[in-house]
């Protein structure tokens, strides 16, 4: 029989890199992927649910005779489904919005986790749980101040700081664990694939629309962004491998473009697939330091710019941690530099840009000041 690994986050970007990496290489395990209810905001649907089903519905094979259940995350955590032998636990479930309110991203990053692991110490304190977290959750230096505290350690934003909070309670669950901490996660290495646009890819569409008349970059460092397949093939080695209990933190290497290299090369390609279909290329981005934003551009749009125009500003800020990095503070972490190798950032690029026609041939938006 073969073992289960059970996954949440499935139809997230990491959760559909690592089953196509299990189909692509035949890794001789079942998936059980763990899904939320849509009935489960509705207490009478849900009952019922949870009546009808306790089953695990199968919907794909690999070559190996290896299985993808999907099946209730809330049965597995009532404890009301059979998935032994279970070998691992993959727990990418999370919010990664920059933007999240502190209550928004303790609930999804910090109770979530809380809960899975008081299930696993209860019933299942054998199996290790491999944890999905981001590498800004230790301590780094940039132009950017951070603004929140959380145990003696300071965060840009609520979804750093959830993600160290749920990274300590696994620590301190008492399961054996493996934290696995990516940075910005991007497209396949060879083919560019990807599904779910975020991260860097949200510069790719603010470029496209037009929606930055100004980056602020001023980074001593390459964007901290590393292929999905590397993320994958490294929480692949984390099941398998005999070590548990670290911290592996996976890095972009030295030849890893910086900020100023990838605006141009991104306005570069599309501007290529734009004048191919007729439209007008994109202006060029003025790139700034961190001064010239905090003393001149930045009062100036809150003041003088329009409504729809100020909505731009939260996008800016939020990206001015990963865009604007001096120095990374090591803590013993097991680091893994990975570099992309030529042509990387081009493919992913124009992967996105055939992903995304319509919205890569608009006509931009028009940044205007009242």
């Amino acid at each position: 029989m073969l073992p289960n690994i059970v996954m949440t986050g499935y139809s997230g970007f990491l959760g559909q890199a690592f089953t196509r990496y299990w189909a692509e290489n035949s890794l001789p395990f079942n998936i059980i992927a763990l899904h939320r209810s849509r009935s489960r905001s509705n207490e009478v649907s849900r009952e019922k649910y949870n009546v009808i089903s306790d089953e695990l519905e199968e919907v794909a094979k690999n070559n190996t005779g290896a299985r993808i259940l999907t099946a209730d995350l809330y049965h597995f955590l009532d404890g009301k489904l059979d998935v032994e032998p279970l070998k691992s636990v993959l727990h990418f479930a999370g919010l990664t919005k920059w933007s999240a309110s502190r209550d928004e991203a303790f609930a999804a990053n910090v109770e979530l986790t809380e809960r899975l692991c008081n299930m696993l110490a209860e019933r299942h304190p054998e199996t290790r749980i491999i944890f999905s977290s981001t590498s800004m959750t230790r301590p780094i230096t940039s132009k950017v101040s951070k603004k929140y505290a959380y145990e003696g350690r300071h965060f840009h934003n609520y979804y750093e700081m959830s993600k160290y909070a749920a990274e300590k309670v696994v620590r301190d669950s008492g399961l054996p664990y493996v934290t696995v901490r990516p940075p910005l996660i991007s497209g396949e290495r060879n083919s560019g694939w990807c599904i779910n646009y975020q991260g860097i890819y949200n510069l790719f569409r603010l470029f496209a629309r037009g929606y930055l008349p100004v980056l602020v970059v001023e980074n001593d460092l390459p964007i901290n962004s590393v292929p999905c397949d590397e993320v994958v093939y490294h929480i692949h080695q984390a099941i398998t491998k005999d070590d548990v209990n670290y911290c592996i933190e996976l890095r972009a290497g030295e030849s890893a473009l910086k900020a100023n290299q990838l605006v141009p090369l991104v306005q570069e390609r599309i501007n290529v697939y734009r004048e191919r279909n007729g439209s007008e290329a994109i202006p060029a981005i003025r790139m700034i330091n961190y001064e010239q934003w905090l003393r001149l551009f930045r009062p100036m749009i809150t003041e003088r710019a329009t409504r729809s125009t100020k909505l731009s500003l939260d996008v800016i800020d939020n990206f001015l941690p990963y865009l604007n990095l001096t120095d990374y503070d090591d803590e013993g972490q097991t680091i893994v530099s990975i570099s992309p190798g030529d042509g990387y950032y081009a493919r992913i690029i124009d992967y996105w840009v055939s992903e995304n026609e319509k919205l890569v041939l608009k006509k931009p938006y028009k940044w205007t000041l009242i």
